[in-house]
């Protein structure tokens, strides 16, 4: 998932403090609100370190009935090679059941670029604010392994 629409850089000395626009966090809840609908339901929540992504993780997860835990994770702040997000993914799945859920709250060009890696085909979805892709893999994640099973941006919610 990419994190919500921000308030504009120019405000902020440090990127990284950026908080969410009040359109944002009504979009993003709205997107929380769809999720559960299409039962798109995280058991673990690996988020950017960045404010952005926090505040999107947290009020996504406001929408469903538990709330899963909501880990800061380095590598989603960009920049990384998929190869780490596999090992991410890899030790997070370990013990926990085959239909475990993780979502992953960052940024892009990132999120586009993983999501390319691991599927079994390229797509041609870009990562708006808001967006999140849902893939599903057969056993462990694994490059080019990932099956789409949906887009979805704000606006198609």
């Amino acid at each position: 998932m990419r994190h919500a629409e921000t308030e504009s850089g120019a405000s902020y000395a440090e990127d990284s403090l950026r908080p969410l626009t009040e359109n944002g966090r009504n979009t993003q809840r709205r997107v929380g609100q769809n999720m559960r609908k299409l039962n798109v339901r995280p058991d673990i929540v690996l988020c950017s370190p960045r404010l952005r992504a926090q505040q999107t993780a947290e009020v996504t997860v406001d929408e469903f009935d538990v709330d899963p835990v909501i880990e800061t994770e380095q590598m989603l702040d960009g920049g990384y090679p998929v190869d780490q997000l596999l090992n991410i993914l890899s030790k997070r799945v370990s013990g926990l059941s085959s239909d475990c859920v993780i979502l992953c709250v960052g940024h892009v060009p990132d999120m586009g670029i993983w999501m390319d890696a691991l599927l079994e085909v390229g797509s041609d979805n870009k990562f708006k604010t808001s967006s999140f892709a849902h893939l599903v893999f057969d056993g462990a994640p694994a490059l080019g392994e990932g099956k789409l099973k949906g887009f979805y941006r704000a606006d198609m919610l």
